[in-house]
């Protein structure tokens, strides 16, 4: 793990320590959620971002999480979590990003491959007012995988490369380039990591999301088969998410 944010208790910190404070936008502010406090992005800069760590930009596996409140429709190609391609809307706009879709009643899964801008499509956004997760895995010469609410949604070739660029920004609740693009959500949680989870471990994040949070054991053992979304875990299966 690279990143972890708990916006509405940690402000812009990251709890691993790995990556520096995330600048707070001007209009950016705080809700509670049936799971707690988070950040509230609903308006132009509202978000939080940095200018990108080479960790978030020079990678072959990557992965993203995010769990929060939506609160309605959010504009056209709103980012939940994602490293901007440039500080412009230029293409190819992301190198990884789990984003909205146009129209925004779709969900996105958005990444570059050599100068081309790639998305699928990721299922569709949850109704106002529902908690959800949202989840994706980036793999060079591997696949783009996305889930929701843990379970797989789509999936296809990722491409040779992952380009970025010395203005790629580090975007939550927001999308640098376009300051009108949030997400229109309350965002709980959302990591990153420099590796492909898989979709065990996406399936638990989605059902257990604050598990990190809650020891220093960086392995948690599943004491009971589980089943969602046509995934099962069971008993036996040790999931490591650090």
């Amino acid at each position: 793990m690279i990143g972890c944010w708990v916006p509405g208790y940690n402000g812009s910190r990251d709890l691993t320590g790995k990556t520096p404070p995330l600048t707070l936008e001007s209009a950016a502010t705080y809700a509670t959620t049936k799971e707690g406090a988070g950040l509230k992005s609903t308006a132009t800069t509202s978000g939080m971002h940095l200018a990108a760590p080479s960790a978030y930009t020079s990678w072959t596996s990557f992965s993203l999480f995010w769990r929060g409140r939506t609160l309605g429709t959010p504009p056209d190609f709103s980012a939940y979590i994602g490293v901007s391609y440039t500080d412009t809307d230029t293409s190819p706009f992301n190198v990884a990003s789990l984003d909205s879709d146009s129209p925004a009643t779709t969900l996105n899964l958005s990444w570059s491959s050599g100068a081309t801008g790639n998305d699928i499509n990721s299922g569709s956004l949850p109704a106002a007012n529902n908690q959800f997760s949202f989840g994706g895995s980036f793999t060079v010469g591997g696949n783009a995988i996305a889930y929701l609410n843990g379970a797989q949604s789509s999936s296809t070739a990722f491409g040779a490369s992952a380009p970025s660029s010395a203005n790629s920004n580090l975007c939550l609740n927001g999308w640098v380039p376009v300051n009108t693009r949030n997400p229109n959500a309350i965002c709980n949680i959302a990591c990153a990591w420099n590796r492909a989870l898989s979709a065990q471990e996406q399936l638990w994040l989605h059902l257990d999301p604050y598990c990190m949070l809650q020891s220093d054991v960086e392995a948690i053992a599943l004491m009971q088969t589980v089943t969602v979304g046509g995934d099962t875990l069971s008993g036996s299966q040790l999931l490591i998410f650090m």
